[in-house]
């Protein structure tokens, strides 16, 4: 579930010309959310090793400022709210909810600046921890400078939808040759 989190505030990586110059693009490629925003999700984790995919599905609710609630429905159920001040998993399999504060942990905050400020079309945070290579008018790849996300992430593949401007795919490469696709659909504004 953390892993998940952390691939979707990410969004939320290694074509094209990786400088300012490209961070400068971003936000002209994506629709800023103004307001509360909702969607659904499909992902398939491929474990490379064993040729497998195990797949999953679920939903964003976004309100800018405030929170981000992403519930799981499959592999397993499980709701992820982070917020400002803290981060809740409530894991509805064993009924436990793991809350941790910000003033604890700082990169909880860090985590929910970042993504609050890419929906609302801001990306200029993410310049000293990715790298961005614009591949197209409706791609854009990632790469990892902080060693920290080096660790969860070899590179990170944006879709953006020609036609609303959000973002419709990410694909996620992990150091071990795993990856994550997220499909986002039935955007709700």
């Amino acid at each position: 579930m953390r892993f998940l989190i952390a691939v979707i505030c990410l969004a939320v990586c290694a074509l094209g010309v990786c400088d300012d110059s490209a961070w400068e693009r971003v936000p002209g490629m994506l629709r800023p959310i103004k307001g509360k925003m909702e969607l659904d999700f499909g992902l398939v984790r491929h474990f490379k090793d064993m040729d497998y995919d195990m797949e999953g599905k679920g939903t964003i609710r976004f309100m800018p400022g405030k929170e981000l609630v992403l519930s799981t429905e499959t592999p397993m159920k499980a709701t992820c709210t982070i917020s400002p001040t803290q981060l809740v998993v409530n894991d509805a399999g064993t009924g436990k909810t793991t809350t941790i504060k910000a003033d604890k942990q700082p990169f909880i905050a860090r985590m929910f600046q970042l993504q609050d400020s890419w929906f609302k079309g801001d990306v200029s945070g993410f310049k000293d921890e990715l790298d961005v290579a614009v591949q197209d008018a409706n791609t854009l790849h990632l790469t990892p400078r902080n060693p920290k996300l080096k660790a969860f992430a070899k590179a990170v593949h944006v879709h953006i939808n020609p036609d609303t401007r959000h973002i419709s795919c990410i694909v996620l490469e992990e150091p071990t040759g795993d990856s994550i696709t997220i499909t986002f659909t039935n955007i709700r504004e």
